[in-house]
């Protein structure tokens, strides 16, 4: 009978651990994200907050997601899985080209690699040595 409840209780623990998800919190203050490296795994969300005194829209890097538009003190969620984007970007107004009367690739939110403000998801270890 003991060794029935010591093999429940190991598979109740395993069971436990793998359901096991972490909320993280990003700061947009206008001006950067902070932090700007979130250190998750799949199934952890990621809880936007904007302090920044003015409306925000956070976007993944190919607008495969969008959190927002939020009012200033505003949060909202973004629930990581395998196929997340990791790279994200604060939207911003595109300008036309002058030369071909087109705006960037994705006009709606502005370009990612002409953002101002960028940050990351990883799933990697966070390294806590300081090297």
């Amino acid at each position: 009978m003991i060794k029935i409840w010591q093999f429940t209780g190991a598979v109740a623990l395993c069971i436990a651990s793998v359901a096991h998800s972490e909320e993280h919190r990003v700061v947009l203050t206008g001006f950067s994200y902070f932090p700007s490296v979130v250190y998750a795994q799949p199934g952890d969300s990621v809880i936007f907050i904007n302090e920044s005194g003015e409306e925000q829209t956070v976007v993944g890097r190919d607008t495969g997601w969008v959190v927002g538009p939020l009012g200033d003190q505003q949060e909202g969620q973004l629930t990581i899985n395998e196929e997340t984007e990791l790279a994200f970007f604060a939207a911003y107004a595109a300008e036309e080209d002058d030369d071909t009367d087109e705006t960037s690739p994705n006009s709606e939110y502005g370009d990612y690699d002409e953002a101002p403000i960028k940050a990351e998801i990883t799933f990697d270890e966070p390294n806590l040595s300081g090297s």
